[in-house]
């Protein structure tokens, strides 16, 4: 019973370290997908602060550009110092805070890297960080080089920045993105780990409890077995050596007895004939008086009913034993006694009794039927799982009780004597619960089948991580809308639709105007609610079917299917814009923001979803410069 305990401890303390683990693991992603957000906000407003300084060689825009690139230069700064040997933490934490990322964020950042730095997913984003910094140097080189080539006025050099900037910023959006897709693939190998360990743990204590559900019913059998045995030897009586027989007298003596009862209790015969044997002075004091309550009978009726009693071995210890007694013909104080060893029988019961516990004290619901599937035992567990009183399961079907492949369950059940998979267990009022199920038959020495073990592990907990996991890795956690790598999905599935149907698809990148002086002035929890609230306006302004997106930090995009026109393209466009210009009510505050929106059409613009995404990214750094209405479709060069 103890290791029945400890192993269930075991496994209970091990699914909780698992979900712990996991927990911190998936707060790790979020900060650094967050942290990424950031990054990729802060490098994009760099450039095109860069473009603008050059067009305009205004050095409050060049100062501009550097407070925007010390964000990048703040992560790279944390890094390095991570990076160190020891690491110097009051470094990272100061880099990290120059990088925009949130004080409460910042422990979790410095454990993720410290704790998953070796690891093969969280390496390769290492890596591709450490490159992305390389050519953020390189954006701040080229911006001291635009500085220098303005004193000279060298419009020569400054034609060539442009272009050197353009190309700089792909590498450094290809860059953002294999970032996010490398979190994205270690979250989801982090979920196939523990998902497979916390199976496995399940499987091994499953296999623990048919084991001993096994030893109990061959236990059982045994038993069965041997009480049948005793029986015919009762019917030999005196032709059976496993009978104690003795005489007796009134005063306890024992007069003679054979050499079964002797060697029952550890005496010899010598010690027999000595006179060294009182029946009385062996008999523990509390079956005295069940002793009297014998004689008395015997004295009324010549015999006794049998009964139980014990008595005291040679060597101290106690013989439970059964006991019957009878005076011999003519004798009023003498007669004869039959004593039948119930060491066994006594055995048998204590066994039962743990067999019983452990159904009992099992946390898992376990199922007992007979050989033809009908339930004869179920324990409490599962009236808890379920709802079901036992009364109410006894007699019925076991596949009546879950939903699976059924037809699957009878193959294997034939073929290879067990089953176990997924299942719906049944509870009341048309629910259910999912479980892992197993079925194990139980035979006969003969080969007979005897009954069938079925055992359901609750996998609830399991099922809600797996949803949540889900959602994790396709859905931003602040809005609840489709994230940066779902989106690119989406992007492709609905270029297929449109390629198939031969309509136009429109793909919108919005960017809010004045979003950080909110976060600056009222903080963060303040950003995060209006972020909430703009996404709720996008999502009311454009069709219940169509896709919006947030790519992080105040970014979003939507795709519009079956657009029509750019003339409808266009008028989506300046709806969002008066949508979100409207101002927010937060925490009793009235706060006003405004966005760019970039458009980009398939086919007109591009027929992938990589060039179709930039052309509408760039098309809204065009409106952010240029577009008097706020919005701007992609231009062919």
């Amino acid at each position: 019973m103890k290791l029945i305990i400890l192993l269930l401890s075991s496994v209970s303390i091990l699914v909780f370290l698992l979900g712990l683990f996991q927990s911190e693991v998936i707060n790790g992603v979020r900060t650094y997908v967050q942290g990424e957000g950031l990054w990729a906000k802060a490098e994009k407003d760099s450039v095109m602060l860069l473009h603008r300084y050059v067009d305009t060689n205004d050095e409050a825009i060049y100062r501009e550009f550097s407070r925007s690139l010390s964000v990048n230069l703040g992560d790279r700064r944390a890094r390095l110092a991570l990076q160190q040997t020891p690491p110097d933490l009051a470094a990272a934490r100061a880099g990290f805070l120059a990088g925009g990322n949130h004080p409460d964020d910042i422990d979790s950042l410095i454990s993720f890297f410290l704790y998953f730095q070796d690891v093969s997913y969280m390496r390769e984003a290492i890596a591709i960080w450490t490159e992305a910094d390389e050519e953020i140097a390189r954006l701040q080189q080229l911006g001291e080089f635009a500085f220098q080539a303005h004193q000279r006025g060298d419009d020569d050099m400054l034609q060539l920045l442009q272009q050197r900037v353009n190309e700089l910023n792909s590498k450094l959006n290809r860059l953002e993105i294999d970032f996010s897709g490398v979190l994205s693939d270690g979250s989801r190998w982090v979920k196939q780990v523990t998902l497979y360990v916390s199976v496995f743990s399940m499987v091994f204590l499953i296999g623990i409890a048919l084991y001993i559900s096994r030893r109990i019913t061959q236990r059982l059998n045994d038993t069965e077995v041997q009480l049948r045995f005793s029986q015919n030897r009762l019917n030999s009586l005196l032709q059976s050596e496993l009978l104690g027989i003795l005489d007796w007298d009134a005063d306890g003596g024992v007069l003679d007895a054979n050499d079964v009862f002797l060697n029952m209790l550890g005496y010899s015969r010598e010690e027999l004939n000595a006179g060294c044997l009182n029946w009385r002075n062996i008999t523990p004091e509390e079956f005295h008086d069940a002793d009297a309550a014998a004689m008395m009978q015997i004295e009324r009726e010549g015999y006794c009913t049998p009964f139980e009693k014990e008595f005291i071995h040679k060597e101290g210890h106690r013989v439970p034993v059964y006991v019957g007694g009878a005076l011999f013909d003519g004798h009023s104080d003498q007669g004869i006694a039959f004593v039948l060893d119930q060491t066994l029988k006594k055995e048998v019961e204590q066994q039962l009794r743990l067999s019983a516990s452990v159904l009992e004290g099992s946390r898992d619901a376990i199922v007992i039927t007979d050989g033809h599937g009908q339930v004869i035992r179920v324990n409490q567990a599962y009236c808890e799982l379920t709802g079901l009183a036992k009364e109410s399961l006894l007699g019925r079907r076991l596949d009546s009780l879950f939903t699976a492949n059924g037809a699957t369950i009878s193959e294997l059940l034939q073929t290879k004597g067990y089953w176990q998979g997924d299942a719906e267990l049944l509870k009341r009022q048309e629910q259910s619960v999912p479980v892992l199920g197993s079925i194990n038959s139980v035979a006969s020495d003969a080969g007979d089948l005897l009954y069938y073990v079925a055992i359901f592990v609750d996998i609830s907990d399991r099922v809600v991580q797996e949803r949540k996991l889900w959602d994790l890795a396709r859905y931003d956690h602040l809005t609840g809308l489709v994230n940066k790598h779902f989106y690119s999905e989406l992007v492709t599935k609905a270029l297929e639709r449109a390629k198939a149907s031969g309509n136009r698809c429109a793909f919108f990148f919005i960017d809010l105007d004045k979003f950080k002086p909110v976060n600056d002035s009222y903080g963060h929890h303040v950003g995060d609610q209006l972020l909430a609230a703009v996404a709720e306006r996008l999502t009311t302004t454009v069709r219940s079917h169509d896709i919006v997106s947030r790519h992080g930090g105040d970014e979003f995009s939507i795709i519009v299917e079956d657009v029509g026109s750019k003339e409808n393209a266009a008028m989506i466009a300046r709806k969002i814009i008066a949508n979100v210009q409207k101002p927010f009510h937060i925490e009793g505050r009235q706060i006003h923001v405004s966005c760019s929106v970039g458009i980009s059409l398939y086919p007109d613009h591009g027929h992938n979803a990589s060039g179709l995404i930039r052309a509408a990214d760039q098309a809204m750094y065009e409106a952010k410069s240029s577009a008097a209405d706020g919005y701007q479709i992609y231009q062919l060069m």
